[in-house]
């Protein structure tokens, strides 16, 4: 598989799981797992949620997530919690 289709696959399953989590704390499931399974197996996924996904990998990578998003995160887990 060339390097180009590999990351592509890739953002796109990144993307699945990240609409998956969304949709899971949205409707109060347990395991974004499932959700995939039940409701997005069989359903095409906008590419923009795996650019979203590969865009935070990359700060997460750069050590940007803690800086630009670790108020933001840390209010979440607050809230949380």
């Amino acid at each position: 598989m060339e390097e180009g289709a590999a990351n592509q696959e890739a953002k796109a399953e990144l993307g699945r799981r990240i609409l998956a989590a969304l949709m899971s704390y949205q409707l109060h499931l347990k395991s974004p797992d499932y959700t995939m399974k039940t409701y997005l197996s069989d359903k095409e996924v906008d590419p923009s949620w795996g650019e979203l996904g590969w865009a935070l990998l990359e700060m997460m990578n750069d050590g940007l997530a803690e800086r630009n998003l670790g108020p933001a995160l840390r209010t979440l887990t607050a809230k949380i919690q």
